[in-house]
This record gives structure tokens, C-alpha cells and sequence, in this order.
């Protein structure tokens, strides 16, 4: 759903790191949906 928030972790030099993310749009089939990510970090 366009607007929901979440967030990634990824591991950068051995360090866990939270990255905030919102989606901006959902598109396509709903089973396979192409969602647009924005970064907030």
C-alpha cells in the first residue's frame, strides 16, 4: 500500500544498520506487485 513504512536492515563493515523505507506506488498484479521504495535515511 503506497504510503506504509517499514524498515531494511543491511550490514555494512560488519555492522548492522536500520534504514527507514516508505512506498511510494504499487503496481501490476496483485500477487506480484512492482513496489517503488524511498529511502528515508
Amino acid at each position: 500500500m503506497a504510503g506504509a513504512t517499514g524498515t531494511c536492515t543491511a550490514r555494512a563493515d560488519g555492522e548492522r544498520i536500520s534504514i527507514p523505507v516508505r512506498v511510494l506506488k504499487v503496481e501490476g498484479n496483485p500477487a506480484k506487485p512492482r513496489v517503488t521504495w524511498k529511502f528515508e535515511r
